[in-house]
């Protein structure tokens, strides 16, 4: 709908076959939003005094008198909600098949999990906050899937005052105040001059002490400054809570390509254009799902 604008209209909307799934996933999204906004108006008092807010804590006092305008409110909750699962479930779609590709570090990501959490009944349960401190493997292997992979593979900015952009070459070309740039992770994080070889997946890239090592805006899977994601810390936490359950239950076999994943669309997230297909055999036997 942002790269068609016709789209935008309701009427021509309607003449088209994408209508009713969008409706529907829209429909989902908006009840979900209003019962959030409905268990918070029903508070009869707030909770213990913390340093920071949740934000509906922040938009809605017991009672439900808000701060905003409701159709506000509940867009505020609609955006969370989308960038809250989105988000980590394309770079989940990542993951997975890069691991299938490459058993060598799926091997040592289960040898990692293993370590942390034991075996036996103890295996399977709920990850605390120090073990996932201790799952450094994994978090390399998160980092390296969102170098290549980055969810949001374009960040606009806007130019605050009037600057000089200068490439590879000598010449520089002049940015107005007020001009909308696009930033590109997508490219940046595979520029030879940030990473050796940066089409191959490495993740002993992050298993490095690269502290001051590197520019500051080589890596930026979550922006970077003032605008940079506010729930990137939550984020990455969500991503190794998943990958340690699905990883402690499931080995991963290849049934797609690397190009497979190449080929993605860049828009407001990334997304493979075709399926990626994998194969789940569970770590206790052999049938496959």
């Amino acid at each position: 709908m942002v790269f068609r604008p016709w789209m935008q209209s309701k009427f021509l909307l309607q003449l088209t076959s994408k209508r009713r799934g969008l409706l529907r996933f829209v429909k989902l999204l908006h009840n979900c939003a209003l019962k959030c906004i409905a268990i918070r108006s029903a508070a009869t008092e707030d909770g213990p005094t913390m340093t920071r807010q949740r934000l509906l804590e922040a938009l809605i006092k017991p009672g439900g008198q808000t701060a905003i305008p409701l159709d506000d409110v509940l867009g505020e909750v609609m955006n969370l909600l989308i960038a809250g699962t989105e988000t980590t479930a394309v770079t989940v779609s990542y993951v997975l098949p890069l691991l299938a590709l490459h058993p060598e570090w799926q091997d040592a990501a289960h040898q990692e999990l293993k370590d942390v959490f034991g075996e036996g009944d103890d295996y399977l349960r709920a990850p605390s906050l120090a073990d996932l401190g201790r799952l450094r493997v994994l978090e390399s292997i998160i980092k390296e899937t969102l170098r290549l992979f980055p969810t949001v593979p374009m960040l606009p900015r806007v130019a605050t005052e009037d600057i000089w952009l200068s490439g590879g070459s000598a010449e520089r070309v002049s940015v107005p105040k007020g001009t909308l740039l696009f930033v590109l992770p997508f490219l940046t994080h595979r520029l030879p001059q940030f990473f050796q070889d940066p089409q191959r997946f490495d993740p002993s890239r992050f298993l490095e002490d690269r502290v001051g090592k590197e520019h500051a805006c080589s890596y930026l899977p979550f922006g970077l400054g003032a605008r940079n994601c506010v729930g990137s810390q939550y984020g990455r936490l969500q991503l190794k809570v998943y990958l340690a359950a699905i990883l402690r239950r499931f080995r991963f076999l290849p049934c797609s390509r690397r190009e497979d994943l190449e080929d993605s669309a860049l828009s407001f997230s990334l997304s493979p254009i075709k399926p990626v297909r994998v194969s789940c055999v569970p770590v206790d036997g052999p049938k496959a799902y």
